[in-house]
This record gives C-alpha cells, sequence and structure tokens, in this order.
C-alpha cells in the first residue's frame, strides 16, 4: 500500500465515524450546526441530514481505488469548508459542542477543533498530490455518480458559506 491509499483510508475511517456519530446524534449536532456556529435554523435542518451522509459518500470514495481521486477532492473540499466555518465561529467567540464526531466524541468547540481539521485538511492535500500523477486523465471523464457526489458537495459547500456569511453579518449589526 502506498503513502496516498494509507492517508485516504486512514481519511475514510474518520469521515465514517463522524458520519456515524452524527447520524447517531441528529438533534444535537443540528442543535451545534444553529447553537455553535450561527447558521439559520430554515438552512440547519437539512444540513444535519446533508453533512454526514456527505461524509460518508466522500469515506465510500475514498476506500475505492477507483474513485479515490474524487473521494480526495469531496474531503478535501469538507474539510476546508469545516474548516473555514470552525475557524470563523472560533473567531467569533461562539461557543459549545463542536457537533464534530457526534454521538462518539463530544467536545467543546476549541483551537483543537480547528487544529485537527487543519491536520485532515493537509493530509488530504498530500495525498492529493501524491494521487494526482497516478489519475491519467480519469479525473476529466468522471462517471454520472461522481458528477452527482462532486454537486452535492459543492452545494452544500456553497450552503455553509452562505449560511456562515449571514450568520457573521447577523453577529456584527448586533
Amino acid at each position: 500500500m502506498n503513502v496516498d491509499s494509507a492517508i485516504a483510508i486512514a481519511l475514510a475511517v474518520v469521515l465514517a465515524a463522524s458520519s456515524v456519530g452524527k447520524l447517531l446524534r441528529l438533534g444535537p449536532f443540528g442543535l451545534a450546526l444553529t447553537g455553535t456556529y450561527g447558521i439559520p435554523a430554515g438552512i440547519a435542518r437539512p444540513l444535519k441530514v446533508l453533512v454526514p451522509v456527505y461524509e460518508m459518500a466522500a469515506a465510500i470514495l475514498l476506500a475505492n481505488v477507483g474513485t479515490r481521486a474524487l473521494g480526495l477532492i469531496s474531503s478535501g473540499v469538507f474539510f476546508a469548508v469545516a474548516f473555514v466555518i470552525v475557524a470563523a465561529a472560533y473567531v467569533t467567540g461562539r461557543t459549545g459542542d463542536c457537533g464534530c464526531f457526534g454521538e462518539l466524541i463530544q467536545q467543546p468547540l476549541g483551537r483543537g477543533t480547528s487544529v485537527r481539521l487543519s491536520i485532515l485538511l493537509s493530509l488530504n492535500g498530500i495525498a492529493l498530490m501524491l494521487a494526482v500523477p497516478s489519475l491519467d486523465g480519469r479525473l476529466l471523464f468522471p462517471s454520472a455518480i461522481e458528477w452527482v457526489v462532486a454537486a452535492s458537495g459543492l452545494v452544500i459547500a456553497v450552503t455553509v458559506f452562505l449560511a456562515a456569511r449571514r450568520a457573521t453579518h447577523a453577529m456584527r449589526d448586533r
């Protein structure tokens, strides 16, 4: 097993565990989205299900050799968006359960949350850089399911970004 595969499998385990933990605790994860991160309830309601589903989809893509590159892109987008949201909440003084691993690990939002996400994002970037030379052009012609997963990730990322932006503006207006 090469380095990028080992990292991808480790990331898949992290994402799958995070997904399962959130799915076991949808109510508290929804509260973390609204309370800790300031995402409006109307947006948090679908996100509390879409986020763990996206995490599991990315984990499955990472675990499969044929879709690993797309999995690395999908998980990289997820980790980057999550890092921005966590950092924005932390910098603006928000507190509460980070909701990161749901039922499995309950911890407050803090510097450790940002550090963990930055490590995951860095590992993801390393694995992606190592995996790209072995793509042989397949990334240019993904399957329909890969397009759907990538588009879903983009929609979730944009939704989360807009919610975080709105919450930031709301906090400034107080």
